[in-house]
């Protein structure tokens, strides 16, 4: 059988008239290979797939970023250095037990702890004379020999020029010169003057204590 095909003429729609059939010994036909309306064949035309496109997924990036090679700065600070502390005891509190607050009011000292009352006088009345007192409240109590102890007032002109922070402090009272040597050889008076302690000319106390005359003059 002979058959006679229709090619693609075109890429466009292709619609021709089919011509009769005739049959002569063998059978000769037209064959449409489209779609038939009517007495008409039409042949749609195919995708060209050599030349078609389709949209191509963007291209991917492989590429990495760059690495950070670079480096925090080091911190070559130093912590600061342990600064030494002295630790040693302050000398003023450091007594021999024996010797350790035994002192009574009026008594030669060289240290705070050697005093019943934990301060021995460092300012300026008697010079560099120091001797074992307390700051007066009212009443300096008495000594030994049954005698009041002074509540001397050093709230005078010399309080600002010798730059004294004491304004009342307690003296051994006495009777004769006597009554101070035995709290110490340094005292050469009992008091300035008959029943009164003074100091540069100013009266401390109306009643005699254990004094220095080198000093208060």
């Amino acid at each position: 059988m002979t058959r006679a095909l229709v090619g693609l003429a075109a890429l466009g729609a292709v619609a021709w008239t089919m011509p009769a059939l005739v049959a002569c010994g063998g059978v000769n036909e037209v064959v449409c290979e489209g779609r038939i309306e009517g007495n008409r064949c039409i042949i749609d035309p195919i995708e060209d797939t050599s030349t078609g496109t389709t949209d191509a997924a963007p291209p991917q990036d492989t590429s990495q970023p760059p690495k950070d090679t670079s480096q925090p700065p080091k911190d070559t600070s130093q912590p600061p250095k342990d600064v030494a502390v002295d630790t040693a005891p302050d000398p003023e509190w450091v007594c021999e037990p024996a010797f350790e607050a035994t002192k009574p009011i009026g008594a030669a000292c060289g240290r705070h702890c050697e005093c019943e009352t934990g301060y021995c006088y460092d300012e300026a009345y008697l010079g560099d004379f120091r001797f074992c007192t307390r700051e007066c409240d009212g009443d300096c109590g008495k000594g030994a020999n049954g005698l009041d102890n002074q509540c001397l007032n050093l709230n005078n002109s010399a309080f600002a020029s010798y730059n004294l922070t004491l304004t009342w402090i307690c003296q051994r009272g006495c009777v004769t010169l006597d009554d101070c040597a035995a709290y110490s050889g340094v005292y050469d008076s009992c008091g300035t003057g008959t029943n009164v302690t003074q100091w540069l000319n100013q009266t401390l106390a109306t009643q005699s204590s254990c004094t220095i005359l080198s000093e208060v003059k």
